[in-house]
């Protein structure tokens, strides 16, 4: 009786739907509190990646592009001789390609870096000449190299049977199809400059650049300032270093690559 008494008395706001409607309330609270815990997680791993990528570009700006040549990699001299690439000197005049079935040939004015006893990974791109005889081509990942239409490519995505790279066959340059692509860490690396901005490289036509996106005009135009200095005043630069020019040059690329990735707003 006191029972019936008791629930007759409860106010009438404290009803069945009432409960329900606290309840539902209580669970929409509860998820969205499960929801912002699972933003907040999502922002902080998103921030984490954005950080992760800031400091990489930040990294780029000071760190060193070893980009170039082994030092056992073979190219033709003026005199017709096949020498390493580490014992070419500034003022040599190498093999860059070929224009009515001879050899034309580039002054080596710069050495862009080089360092004889560091080691560090290569790839070695394997090819078949028209000949039957096998070639390997022997460079870093993010150096330009002449394939497929004629324009510059990373040797990094050069791919087996497919990639044609363009081989000398000693009267002119055939294109020809890489049979595969290894990875191996060798001693010493060199990276020269000739005037043409190409070089004749284990019988492979190669850009002397690397590393920034491959336009190979373009790199053209920015080092003729350095070109043109280097026949008044020759350079005597051989360093482990990358030139203090072409580190210039890189680092503004480098700059807008990194104010462009963090969105800075751009001056009318």
């Amino acid at each position: 009786m006191k029972l019936k008494n008791y629930i007759i008395d409860i106010p009438n706001f404290y009803t069945a739907d009432v409960f329900e409607r606290i309840h539902r309330e209580i669970q929409e609270a509860e998820e969205q509190e499960r929801r912002r815990m699972r933003e907040n997680q999502t922002n902080s791993y998103q921030h984490y990646n954005t950080s992760s990528n800031i400091f990489k570009y930040v990294k780029d700006l000071t760190g060193k592009d070893n980009e170039c040549f082994a030092a056992d990699s073979k190219v033709i001299l003026q005199n017709g001789k096949v020498t390493k690439i580490s014992e070419l000197v500034i003022g040599d005049y190498v093999c860059c390609g070929f224009e009515n079935g001879k050899l034309v040939f580039s002054e080596v004015f710069l050495f862009i870096h080089a360092d004889h006893d560091a080691v560090m990974e290569f790839r070695l791109v394997d090819f078949m000449k028209q000949d039957g005889s096998l070639g390997t081509l022997c460079v870093t990942p993010e150096h330009h190299v002449f394939m497929n239409g004629g324009g510059t490519d990373f040797a990094k995505n050069v791919v087996p049977n497919r990639t044609k790279l363009f081989v000398s066959d000693g009267e002119k340059l055939v294109s020809v199809v890489t049979t595969r692509v290894t990875k191996e860490r060798k001693k010493g690396y060199y990276s020269p400059l000739t005037r043409s901005g190409t070089i004749l490289v284990d019988d492979v036509l190669c850009s002397c650049y690397a590393s920034a996106p491959p336009y190979q005009s373009l790199f053209n135009l920015a080092l003729a300032p350095l070109k043109f200095y280097t026949k008044i005043f020759p350079s005597k630069y051989l360093d482990k270093e990358i030139h203090p020019y072409v580190k210039f040059l890189n680092r503004g690329r480098r700059i807008v690559e990194l104010l462009d990735y963090l969105n800075f707003p751009q001056k009318a």
